[in-house]
């Protein structure tokens, strides 16, 4: 049975990208600040140039992540991309530039290069550098995108899904009330004194229906209960009903279905088969702890529509499809002018 209560998976949450991000932080900080000796982990010498360096490389890496990769993704162009990828280097150098060879000489009284050092030769020398928090950056923001981007695509394929089941169980009261006020119809044609009490039952029906059409799943014994009432309208307008032969044998009765599963080939039966004493609707039910069979067993009648194509069938095949995808088998066959469904489901 499909777990009702969490549907749709979230992706990557803020809390978890935060975590990400530290986890990343931690790695970088384990290949950058150690080294592996004789005698095992040391860490590397840390001086004031070491931490202007962690102080650019840090903020490039973010002004990358933050700002330049979602502007280049928010409707992609190349040109973005490189755009961004150029804004991110010209700002680690001017700032290490800024940093190192402008401020420290004040501040500090020493610089990371020598004094006749020309701009562009720096900016040369820094651009492997400063390919690197972008590098690093990308990588890092392109799998929590995509890791976003799947789970979206997952969620959307999910409503798509539940949009579609909600359509396919909101043509259930229709398509109930129209094979009814059919079979009514005949009988307030025909004059016939069943028609009040046929009349009588539609309306418990339809109390019935307007009462659980809008649950999802529905109790196995409410089920069989809708099933006795539509039984009872439809034998109104029949001989008798001793041409229905109904075997049920409910070993787990704590079993839930799909509002109206088992209804709708029973409905199909009575809208185009024949059904008499010689000829009776055959319905048998068995379930046990990890399975339902369950068959439903006419003759055709002359001249009738194939069975098979009713938008009912259709209907109930979607709605099995995606309530227990790989867990369910339907067999129809059609021999010497009669009609046999059987149901199976394998519960996990």
């Amino acid at each position: 049975m499909i777990n009702q209560k969490n549907k749709y998976q979230p992706g990557i949450t803020l809390r978890k990208e935060i975590v990400i991000n530290i986890l990343f932080w931690l790695i970088w900080a384990y290949f950058s600040l150690l080294k592996w000796t004789g005698d095992g982990i040391e860490l590397k010498s840390v001086g004031l140039f070491l931490a202007t360096y962690f102080l650019v490389f840090s903020s490039t890496f973010y002004l990358h992540y933050l700002i330049g990769l979602p502007w280049a993704f928010r409707t992609w162009r190349a040109w973005k991309i490189i755009a961004a990828i150029f804004v991110g280097i010209i700002y680690f150098m001017t700032s290490r530039y800024l940093l190192e060879e402008i401020l420290m000489p004040i501040f500090a009284g020493m610089r990371n290069y020598h004094p006749n050092t020309t701009f562009g030769f720096y900016a040369i020398d820094n651009l492997y550098y400063a390919f690197q928090p972008i590098i690093l950056s990308t990588a890092l923001w392109l799998i929590l995108y995509t890791i976003r981007l799947i789970s979206k695509q997952s969620n959307l394929i999910e409503e798509n899904k539940n949009t579609e089941i909600k359509f396919l169980r909101s043509q259930l009261n229709p398509h109930f009330i129209f094979n009814s006020l059919n079979n009514i119809y005949s009988l307030v044609y025909f004059k016939s004194e069943k028609s009040l009490p046929a009349i009588e039952e539609l309306g418990k029906l339809m109390r019935y229906n307007t009462y659980n059409s809008d649950k999802e799943w529905m109790d196995i014994e409410e089920e069989l209960h809708y099933i006795h009432s539509f039984i009872s309208l439809e034998t109104l307008r029949i001989s008798s009903e001793d041409c229905i032969d109904l075997q049920v044998e409910l070993n787990n009765k704590q079993i839930k279905l799909p509002t109206f599963t088992l209804i709708t080939f029973i409905e199909n039966a009575f809208k185009h088969g024949e059904i008499t004493n010689t000829s009776p609707l055959v319905i048998s039910l068995f379930t046990d702890d990890k399975s339902l069979l369950y068959k439903v067993k006419n003759k055709i009648k002359d001249g009738g529509k194939d069975q098979q194509k009713g938008i009912g069938i259709q209907n109930l095949k979607k709605r099995l499809d995606h309530y227990y995808p790989n867990q369910y088998h339907l067999i129809e066959t059609i021999t010497n002018g009669e009609f046999e469904a059987t149901l199976t489901i394998t519960f996990r």
